[in-house]
């Protein structure tokens, strides 16, 4: 993550509150707060967040720095080299093509998450993204998405959507009953779920698990989870000796019996 260069497109709750995780996660990671925040930016509806301006709430100006001011989310791109752009900002279609095809000069494999939904207001489609980055693009949204084939190859794009993590984090929080829960926690969960994909998901452009595994997924960042809140000295019940096995007969899976 400490590798990355982040740009939002969207300066509300969401992309404060995103950006603030990304950032908690580069410091678990080993950056300090001031490298972490360095490498993260925000665009909003007046333009690049940056110290000129006297419109910015106390949360925002966590994030300004002292960019030279411009209204056009491309500028922007080609100032900063994001890595990654984030779309938060409710705006369909405010990924352009030129958005993505400056984000494509730039990086081997940009990462383009279109997360604002329903998906009329999604800032680009998968397709959009797919066709105008050439495949190069790694893709996420808010909203479902179909597979797109594309030069012989089919991609399938990831929705991005709290049902991945909260069954699990849950589950956890019930069987060990912490004291308290921090980022640290979440940010366990989203990296439990990124190592679950396979290398041939990967390399289909798969950048979450498939929704048909939800329930494997679940349990993974449950035991995850709770291995950190123990870890952690936050768990109040006695640690097992096999973590997984423990939460997993906790659950049961509800099918129709056969006669």
């Amino acid at each position: 993550m400490t590798d990355q260069r982040v740009l939002f497109l969207g300066a509300g709750s969401a992309g404060i509150g995103i950006a603030n995780m990304i950032t908690s996660a580069m410091m678990l990671e080993g950056d300090s707060e001031e490298e972490a925040i360095s490498k993260i930016n925000l665009f909003d509806v007046n333009g690049l967040l940056e110290n000129s301006r006297t419109d910015l709430s106390e949360v925002q100006k966590r994030f300004a720095k002292d960019h030279t001011p411009t209204k056009n989310f491309v500028e922007a791109i080609n100032q900063l080299k994001p890595s990654i752009i984030i779309g938060v900002s409710t705006v369909g279609k405010a990924f352009t093509q030129e958005v993505v095809e400056a984000m494509s000069t730039l990086n081997e494999r940009p990462i383009i998450f279109s997360l604002s939904n329903p998906t009329e207001h999604a800032e680009c489609s998968a397709e959009e993204a797919y066709q105008w980055s050439n495949g190069k693009a790694v893709f996420c949204a808010g909203v479902p998405f179909d597979a797109v084939e594309l030069n012989g190859k089919t991609y399938y794009p990831g929705q991005a959507n709290n049902f991945y993590c909260f069954p699990g984090v849950s589950l956890a929080i019930y069987a060990t009953q912490p004291k308290l829960m921090g980022d640290a926690h979440w940010i366990t969960s989203g990296l439990a779920l990124a190592k679950m994909l396979t290398q041939e998901e990967k390399e289909k452009g798969m950048v979450l698990p498939p929704q048909s595994d939800i329930l494997e997924v679940s349990l993974e960042v449950a035991t995850k989870v709770a291995e950190r809140f123990f870890e952690d000295g936050l768990a109040q019940v006695e640690r097992p000796e096999n973590i997984k096995e423990w939460l997993q007969s906790m659950l049961y899976k509800p099918e129709y019996t056969s006669f």
